[in-house]
């Protein structure tokens, strides 16, 4: 079996996290690791190589002792940089992730310009725009709002009684608080959800929607400290589909023509091995009215992050 070699730059909550997670995938060959800090690398290194041992798996664990030294990786993770606090907006962080990003950017844009890049850092959009303006790396993505989208049917599953699985839905625009949660192309038991819901007597607005997806990050800040497990589950799939040529459908951010207009957002896309193509989706008024606000968003926080660098 073909494997892959799988970078990680920032190895806090969701960088360990993902490390362990992409250890266990069989078409992973080797992990690279490097962050700041000096010796976290070896001691993550050592604890996979511990985990891989105990699941009979071979697993080439790197570290670096600069980012330059990374060479043709075929994904790298982009976590690095500070974590959202409970109290904070993700645009807080705009100017403080903004240097980070930038220089790891230049870091690598000589030996992995056709690596995948998937930036997680956070506010994700604007990072994945300035990672891309910075190096410009065909294959930079942020990871956007899959997870937002996976939150959201998760959250109508649970107020309608029914298997997240009898559920589909998508958000798109910003990864943040201008996400747009595309209620007029959600299903629910092979219904239209408003269908379904009518039939229940129940409503549902997209603000509601809005305020509920936004709301579980908070909360799990506020109780465990950051988020991990629920946003590596989604970036798992992500690096999946971009290393098995998958070609399957996510809301990440890139850039998009929408009714004629090129800009960086959230929608749909189908992500294969050297291949992010945009699909075709229809937004009703409400929907769209709040992707373009979503897109105003993101370019202001990009032209933040920019003028801090």
């Amino acid at each position: 079996m073909v494997t892959y070699h799988v970078a990680v730059i920032g190895l806090g909550l969701i960088g360990r996290t993902y490390a362990h997670a992409m250890s266990s995938e069989p078409y992973v060959g080797c992990l690279t690791l490097y962050d700041v800090v000096p010796g976290l690398a070896e001691a993550l290194k050592l604890e996979l190589m511990i985990s891989a041992c105990a699941r009979g798996k071979d697993l080439e664990v790197r570290t670096l002792s600069t980012l330059e030294e990374l060479d043709q990786a075929d994904l790298v993770l982009v976590c690095a940089g500070s974590p959202r606090k409970p109290h904070m907006d993700r645009k807080d962080l705009a100017a403080v992730n903004a240097k980070v990003i930038s220089d790891i950017a230049e870091s690598l844009v000589k030996t992995n310009q056709e690596s995948h890049i998937v930036v997680v850092t956070n506010p994700v959009d604007a990072m994945a725009w300035l990672m891309k303006e910075v190096g410009n790396f065909p294959y930079a993505i942020s990871s956007g709002t899959f997870l937002d989208g996976v939150r959201l049917r998760l959250w109508i599953s649970q107020k309608l009684g029914v298997s997240p699985n009898e559920v589909s839905t998508l958000v798109v625009g910003e990864h943040g608080e201008k996400l747009v949660p595309v209620l007029s192309q959600t299903w629910v038991r092979g219904k239209k959800l408003f269908k379904f819901l009518s039939e229940k007597g129940i409503e549902v607005s997209i603000e509601e929607a809005r305020k509920a997806v936004s709301s579980m990050a908070r909360d799990v800040i506020a109780k465990l400290g950051g988020t991990s497990t629920g946003p590596v589950g989604c970036f798992r799939e992500i690096s999946k589909a971009l290393l098995l040529d998958e070609n399957r459908e996510f809301t990440i951010g890139s850039f998009v023509e929408v009714d004629g207009v090129k800009c960086f957002a959230n929608w749909v896309f189908s992500l294969g091995r050297k291949s992010i193509k945009p699909c075709a989706l229809d937004l009703d008024e409400v929907e769209k009215k709040l992707f373009w606000e979503a897109v105003e968003s993101i370019k202001q926080t990009y032209q933040q992050a920019l003028s801090s660098i």
